[in-house]
Formats: C-alpha cells, structure tokens, sequence
C-alpha cells in the first residue's frame, strides 16, 4: 500500500445529478431511467452518454454502474468523466456506501449531499493497470459468490410453498386423514368464526412511546404466524394495559395493512406483558370448542387469504377486514381432540422447515461475510 495514494472523488470525476422527476418515465421508453429506487426504469430520450456510476441521493441508498445512453432522477447523483478505472471507483463505493451514506440527514427521507461524494477519499493503486487487475480478480470472485446466492434463492420459495402446502392440507382434513380414520371421533363442521367466539376486540388507539411499562404490539409484530419482538413501542397508560392485556393463547388479527398482507395472523405466547394497538383485533375464542393454535394455523392458510381478498375494502395503499367480516368467515372445525392432533403435528413439520431456513440463514451470512473479504482484500492491495 506504500505506493497507493487517496484521493476525492471529486478529484477523479464529474459528479452531478438528473433533473427529471420521477413521473417523467415511461414504460416503453427506450432508455434506462435510474431514480433512488433499486429498480432501473425507462424513459423516451437520454441526456447522458458513457461510463457512470449512479449513487441514490436519498431512501433506501444504492449504488450502480451503467455505459451507455441514460437519464436520471434529480436526486440520483451521476458520476462521470473518469481519470481512473470506473469499474474500480464503483465497486469501491458499492464496498464503502454504508460510510459514504453514514452522515445521511433527514428526520422521514434519508438523504446526502453532493460534497458527502466529492469530498470522499478512496484508496488507488498507482496504475490503472493495478486497478483493472483488482476489478478482474474482484469481479471473479463475486461471480462466483453470485452462483452460490442465485442457487439458495429458491429455498425461501421453497419453504413458503411447503408451509402453505402443509396449512392447505390442515383446511382440507389431509394432515390428520389416518388418524381420524383410527380414533373415529366424528365428522367436521364448517363454521362461521362467531359462532365459536364471544368477542371481535379493537386494539388501542392511544399514542405509543418509545419507552414505557408494557410493549404494544403492532402490525409489523406479526411475522410467519409469530409474535416479532423487535422494533417494539411502549405504553405507561394503566388504563390501556388492564383493557387490552395479552395472554398465553391470544390470536391477534391484522385488520388493516397493505392488500398483500393484511389478514396475517399471530398467536400470543409466553408470560411477557404487551398490548395490542388498534389495527390489530383480538379474537376472544370459545378454548372448549376451538383450539387457539389451531385458529392461528387456519387463518394463516390460502383459504383465509383468498376470504380476506374477497371480502376486504381498499383504500388508498391499505385495505381493511373489519370485525364483521372476519366474524363471518367459515373455517373448518373437526373436533377438539383432532384441533390438537393437527396442532402436534404442524409443529414437527414446521419446526423441519425452521431448521431448514436457520441453515440457510447461516450459509447467507457466511456467504456476506465472504463478499466483504473479497473486498476488504481488494483495497487493501492483497488479491
């Protein structure tokens, strides 16, 4: 690194920004179109021409590298006219734009200024020839580090069609077939939910804190049918807690979110305190007659999905099942005893799903702990 020096990037290139609004795309336009957003758009004419490398100016920040003919967004900052290798400056700011990006401002909209960019010091070998080497050996190493993710993909897929394939046969009466066969305790019913609960209960609609004496639990804490404990808000009203207290066995149902995920479900466990807020309900199940956890599984299910897509109202960017008409929905109700078979046996087969997904997560991070390597190794003159 002896010969290496730094320099800004406003040293080694031309930075600047768009000056198209966002809606000045166009679908069958014939140019690429790079806004903040991580998906590239199309446009009618272009006002750039060349090598560039596109850093989003605000949200969610990302890096990326075009030759060719484009147009841009007016928060999108364009860098052009390199006096060094531009595969080897981009890849160096897709490396380091957590700290290019970390003195981001804005209290709702994440955003940088143009001197963050130009004002910025990477690390250059003293040859371009150095540096086009670094990017080969580089770009081969994620190369192959791009067959391993594109190949663990499909496994989050897989994993989301076999849980729904085994809540389909839970729906169907499939999962316990043999066994009801065996114990012959009687037939199903279908029933609508309000005839197996006394209450359909609303949850706060008082503020949240950011600290306080219980948690409250809101849409974004049901998760895959559980309760996510993070991201938590909190409240000290006494009145709050005594009213809408949780308990081990509780079925929170979300009744207002976007089209995609509204109706998703979670049950509560364990002995920890919280609330729930207002776009939550809470259903007060007969426990003699339907099996909370049960519940939770049936509503989880494609057959309650397509209900709630039947039966929701739309607004704009979120859509609601109330009360009402989550009370009408008709689930299928074997008996209590089989409730708790299905139950038994739905927690085996996920818990072989939720080993899968906790090998996959480890092989995940294993995998972007090797990209860093990879790069950390590249700037600092080792490949």
């Amino acid at each position: 690194m002896s010969e290496w020096t730094y320099k800004t990037l406003g040293s080694i290139c031309d930075v600047k920004t768009g000056n198209k609004d966002v809606n000045q795309g166009s679908e069958d336009g014939k140019y690429p179109f790079f806004t903040c957003a991580q998906k590239i758009y199309k446009i009618a004419d272009y006002v750039f021409d060349g090598e560039a490398i596109l850093i989003a100016g605000n949200g969610f920040f990302n890096v990326k590298y075009y030759d060719g003919k484009f147009d841009a967004y007016q928060r999108t900052y364009v860098l052009m006219s390199f006096s060094e290798h531009a595969k080897y400056v981009y890849h160096y700011i897709q490396h380091k734009l957590d700290d290019i990006t970390s003195d981001n401002r804005g209290s709702t909209i994440r955003y940088i200024r143009k001197g963050d960019l130009t004002n910025y010091k990477i690390p250059l070998p003293p040859t371009i020839d150095e540096q086009l080497r670094i990017v080969g050996r580089l770009e081969y190493l994620l190369g192959k580090l791009s067959i391993a993710y594109g190949r663990l993909d499909k496994i989050p897929t897989l994993l989301k069609r076999f849980r729904q394939s085994v809540l389909s046969a839970v729906c169907d009466g499939r999962l316990t077939a043999d066994w009801r066969m065996r114990k012959d305790l009687g037939e199903w019913e279908n029933k609508p939910l309000k005839e197996l609960c006394s209450r359909f209960q609303y949850g706060t609609s008082q503020k949240s804190d950011k600290s306080g004496f219980v948690p409250v639990l809101r849409m974004g804490n049901i998760q895959n049918g559980k309760i996510d404990w993070s991201d938590l808000v909190y409240t000290s009203d006494k009145g709050d807690i005594e009213k809408f207290a949780l308990i081990n066995g509780d079925v929170l149902f979300n009744r207002t979110n976007s089209a995609e995920h509204v109706g998703k479900t979670a049950i509560f466990e364990g002995d920890a305190s919280a609330i729930f807020a207002g776009y939550l309900i809470k259903i007060h199940n007969d426990k003699t007659r339907l099996n909370s956890w049960y519940l939770n599984h049936v509503l989880n299910s494609l057959k309650a999905k397509e209900y709630c897509n039947a039966v929701k109202s739309d607004g704009v960017n979120q859509s609601n099942v109330n009360a009402q008409k989550l009370a009408a929905f008709v689930i299928p109700l074997p008996p209590l005893a089989e409730q708790e078979e299905i139950v038994h046996r739905v927690d085996k087969l996920f818990a072989i799903a939720d080993s899968i997904e906790e090998r996959y997560n480890a092989v995940c991070l294993q995998l972007k702990k090797a990209e860093r390597a990879a790069y950390a190794k590249a700037f600092r003159g080792e490949l």
